[in-house]
């Protein structure tokens, strides 16, 4: 009889579905490699850097994810709005254990940066909301490191490390 592995749940706040929808190919991707981790996604459906924080923060005490690593897939292009906001809000996550992950400069920028110069002909894709896991098929292993590995959102490769992504250079 096979022992089955507890996997480790690492908690995502996402701005909408189309983030939660990336999280879920994440998921897939994590199976794929037998990472022993699963990643819990919630969706914040936006109101702004502050609300979306406070949101996190608390679902994340309500529903016991405070032993979990947690993370935020954010629009960095909110902070050009307001950024003593973005600031604050920052300190704000950072204080209750949160990375933030910021999507440069939206979500369409970041899953640009899957493709690095592979990009061909994306935008209509990218023009669908909310895209879907299915979606997200066209972006693999090799493109989550390419955008991992991308200065831009450095973050995504702390998210990747708490998985226990193998990652290649």
């Amino acid at each position: 009889m096979r022992k089955r592995t507890k996997k480790k749940g690492i908690f995502v706040a996402c701005e909408g579905k189309s983030e939660q929808a990336y999280v879920a190919r994440l998921n897939e991707l994590a199976e794929e490699q037998n990472l022993a981790v699963f990643l819990k996604a919630l969706v914040l459906n936006g109101g702004g850097l502050s609300k979306m924080i406070q949101t996190a923060i608390k679902e994340a005490k309500m529903n016991s994810y405070k032993k979990m690593k947690k993370a935020i897939l954010m629009d960095k292009d909110l902070c050009s709005k307001n950024p003593i906001e973005c600031q604050k809000a920052e300190e704000k996550a950072q204080k209750n254990g949160f990375l933030i992950i910021w999507q440069e400069p939206d979500y369409e920028g970041f899953l640009r940066r899957h493709f690095g110069n592979e990009q061909g002909n994306l935008t209509e894709w990218l023009g669908r909301k909310p895209l879907r896991k299915y979606d997200l098929r066209r972006i693999g292993r090799k493109e989550v490191e390419r955008a991992a590995a991308a200065k831009e959102i450095k973050q995504l490769q702390t998210l990747l490390q708490w998985m226990g992504w193998p990652c290649t250079k």
